[in-house]
């Protein structure tokens, strides 16, 4: 699943929401969760928006979904992560979002990933674990889109 990061309206530097916050939006997995710091020592979580392109994560996610993402935080097995695929025979490959399934089986490092599409898509099973810095950021949530989601009609004939 192919990502762009759009400038949100709401834009800070660079096109990402930055904001802090005391604590996680979910208290369950506030403990599993690896939080940036600022210097000040105060707890740091940078958001942004990703837009959704390709059908590798098909049927979970598709084309123009919205992605709110949480970067510098550890990914948590079996949620969706946008990474860092390595660069394939034509050069680099854009980022994407891929579902974390735990460490490598066969070394216990790195992160395995995959896709929801088994007819679409690079994951794992063709590049190998990826680094833990190219786990870009984690998903958090599909940010509801209506207004692309609406059925598309004609007009009536002779109207």
């Amino acid at each position: 699943m192919i990502l762009n990061l759009p400038a949100p309206t709401v834009a800070g530097a660079g096109g990402h929401l930055s904001c802090g916050l005391q604590h996680t939006y979910d208290r369950s997995v506030h403990r599993t969760r690896r939080l940036s710091t600022h210097p000040s020592g105060t707890i740091r979580r940078r958001l942004g928006f990703a837009i959704v392109h390709g059908r590798s994560m098909e049927p979970t996610l598709h084309e123009g979904d919205w992605l709110l993402v949480a970067y510098g935080v550890t990914p948590i097995i079996g949620r969706m992560a946008l990474v860092r695929l390595p660069d394939g025979s034509t050069g680099p490959r854009p980022l994407s979002v891929k579902r974390v399934m735990g460490r490598d089986p066969k070394t216990g490092q790195g992160w395995w990933v995959e896709r929801d599409n088994p007819r679409e898509g690079i994951d794992s099973w063709h590049v190998g674990a990826l680094a833990d810095q190219d786990i870009e950021a984690v998903v958090i949530k599909r940010v509801p889109t209506p207004l692309t989601r609406l059925p598309r009609f004609s007009p009536p004939a002779g109207a």
